[in-house]
């Protein structure tokens, strides 16, 4: 990590912005992508090695780890194993030059937040962070979850406040990956 991207990183912290480990192996894409995260709030610090990982969630638990699909030679699915028998598995979306649906789903099925295609576009990149930070400005007051205002998404609400007040057993079923934990 370099002194410049270190004060940065110190001073995005002390300002309230969030913490994020970026765990790339592409030189330029990484440095590309500490630019556009830096833009949007965060306070980005790159890592080159799983030891220097370990040391920045160490130094601040409520990092949350980008991980490249290439970080470690045996996998993203080893690196998080790694990570969550180190007590640091909570906060890590994946990034993949593709997405793989047997990977994805045996990921999420370990905990892995997400999964990001890498792209020139930051975009998904930034509402995948702020899903799991929950610094999204879409999240409710109320502290709910569930993004949206439509009537459809009212009514889910409504349902979920019904159903949470008694003891009845809840089946909740749909494809993989669309939120059911939540």
């Amino acid at each position: 990590m370099s002194v410049l991207q270190d004060k940065k990183s110190h001073a995005a912290s002390r300002n309230g912005y969030r913490r994020v480990v970026l765990a790339e192996t592409d030189e330029s894409y990484r440095y590309w992508l500490v630019n556009e995260l830096s833009e949007s709030g965060y306070a980005p610090v790159i890592v080159d090695f799983y030891d220097d990982l370990v040391a920045e969630l160490e130094a601040d638990g409520k990092a949350t780890v980008i991980l490249s699909s290439e970080f470690d030679t045996a996998g993203p699915l080893v690196a998080f194993g790694r990570l969550q028998l180190d007590g640091f598995g909570q906060r890590v979306l994946v990034m993949t030059d593709q997405q793989i649906p047997d990977l994805v789903d045996r990921g999420m099925k370990m905990g892995i937040q997400g999964f990001v295609e890498r792209s020139s576009d930051s975009s998904q990149v930034i509402k995948m962070l702020s899903a799991i930070t929950g610094t999204s400005r879409l999240r409710s007051s109320a502290g709910s979850p569930l993004l949206g205002v439509s009537p459809a998404m009212k009514e889910l609400r409504a349902l979920i406040k019904n159903v949470a007040a008694t003891d009845a057993p809840v089946m909740i079923i749909g494809e993989s990956g669309t939120g059911k934990e939540l």
